[in-house]
């Protein structure tokens, strides 16, 4: 799904600018412009003024007295938006984003070969979103080997299978049998061989989402596809909110390929949503810390063996690099791009 661009054309450019920010963090498909003297082409139009209806591209009137086909200027961010999508449909017949008023926002790691660190990254990444701003994040790991068993201890419980099975009926049933609890993440119980996991088609994920979305106890969901990309992965690139490209070491000989790869990714995600992580990087490594780029130093030390699994130590520098990826997330999620400093 195409992200739809959104142009306010209100007389109060601060309102504007403040309405903007507000529907940013609660739509997850929808880039908001604050349009001034020249009117830049949209998919679709705010106004509070009727005389714009003839504008090429569909509009919606922002009043203080709505009729059924306008909106309260005032109305609550989270109102505002479904009442968007509903008119969007209306007007056109399309659907501007699937996911509506979600509380929480879907990360999606990936990378082209294997060996990147996605799964450390992702981890930690969340780990970190958990203790610098409380956020509740869910990880589920969807390659046929789940990596995230050498840092996770495999838990009893209902396995991806059930899960499978549960996401194939219409009834609710109670996700929490399914997940574990570890070092201040909440985690899929799945197994290191995961291979039921490329079993997980559109719709059952987008049942996944809404069961996540139900149960309203998570702020992110992030989803490990590694470099398993099948056509149902691809696809979940798409409706993303954030996608993190990984890479590490890239072998010589194949350096072309994966790079084309990779661009692949970045254009199925939409280039505004993807934050680019460069694994192992050292002081040879060309700089990556323009746009939405980080690199992340190879610091064996932080990685820790314990009763037979890896512990991630973010108490050193490798954490304070995790940080900035945490907070680069937390800004295209909440649609005002990387924040690299603060």
């Amino acid at each position: 799904m195409e992200h739809l661009n959104v142009g306010l054309i209100l007389k109060d450019k601060t309102y504007a600018a403040a309405l903007a920010r507000g529907l940013s963090r609660e739509s997850r498909n929808m880039n908001f412009t604050v349009i001034d003297k020249t009117v830049t082409e949209c998919g679709l139009y705010l106004t509070d003024s009727r005389r714009r209806r003839s504008l090429c591209a569909p509009v919606i009137v922002l009043s203080e007295t709505p009729d059924d086909d306008e909106i309260f200027i005032y109305e609550d961010c989270r109102v505002f938006v479904d009442r968007m999508i509903y008119l969007y449909y209306v007007m056109t017949g399309r659907i501007a984003e699937f996911r509506g008023n979600s509380s929480f926002r879907l990360v999606v790691f990936a990378q082209a070969c294997g060996g990147s660190g996605t799964t450390s990254t992702a981890l930690a990444a969340a780990r970190m979103l958990n203790t610098i701003y409380g956020s509740r994040c869910l990880y589920l790991n969807i390659c046929p080997f789940d990596d995230s068993r050498k840092y996770i201890a495999e838990q009893e419980g209902a396995g991806i299978v059930k899960l499978l099975y549960h996401l194939k009926k219409e009834y609710d049933f109670p996700m929490g049998s399914f997940v574990q609890e570890a070092e201040g993440i909440s985690v899929f119980v799945t197994h290191a061989v995961n291979k039921y996991a490329m079993e997980l088609t559109g719709e059952m994920f987008n049942r996944l989402l809404a069961e996540v979305n139900r149960t309203g106890s998570y702020d992110y969901l992030f989803v490990d596809a590694g470099n398993y990309w099948s056509r149902e992965n691809l696809a979940v690139l798409g409706c993303a909110d954030c996608v993190v490209v990984v890479s590490g070491e890239k072998r010589r000989g194949h350096i072309k390929y994966l790079n084309e790869l990779e661009e692949m990714l970045i254009a199925r995600a939409g280039a505004e949503n993807v934050l680019r992580v460069m694994n192992f990087a050292d002081d040879t490594d060309e700089d990556a810390s323009e746009g939405g780029s980080y690199a992340v130093s190879r610091e064996d030390a932080a990685f820790v063996r314990m009763g037979g699994y890896v512990r991630i130590d973010l108490s050193g520098n490798y954490g304070l690099e995790i940080a900035q990826v945490a907070k680069g997330i937390r800004g295209i999620c909440n649609g005002y791009g990387t924040e690299k400093d603060g």
